[in-house]
């Protein structure tokens, strides 16, 4: 995800898929792998990304993480970021990115 594969945004989309799979499963065995260097690169992505497709699979992935992961300690730091991040991604890019699952849900739970 860094500025090495600026150029290669299948790089980019496939590196955020796989991340979000793996802290699915094998979760924070994966997750505790984290660092500082991957949240920086994590932030600089999202305040520069070029592609749409991108951009949108990271966000949803962070919220992803936000909303469905918080309870894992190893993801407290780049969820932090995201709060802070958050704002102003939607902002700057115009883009309301929200959990499916979630909006789906409170969606149903509103009819019933």
């Amino acid at each position: 995800m860094s500025k090495d594969y600026w150029t290669k945004p299948a790089c980019q989309y496939n590196a955020i898929m796989l991340a979000r799979i793996l802290a699915d499963n094998p979760g924070p065995g994966f997750t505790r792998f984290l660092d500082k260097k991957f949240i920086e690169a994590t932030k600089e992505l999202l305040r520069s990304c070029r592609d749409a497709s991108v951009l949108q699979m990271l966000m949803e992935a962070l919220d992803a993480f936000e909303h469905e992961k918080s309870w894992d300690e190893n993801l407290r730091p780049l969820i932090e970021m995201w709060k802070k991040e958050k704002e102003k991604a939607r902002q700057a890019y115009g883009v309301r990115v929200f959990l499916a699952g979630y909006v789906l849900s409170s969606t149903l739970q509103s009819l019933s």
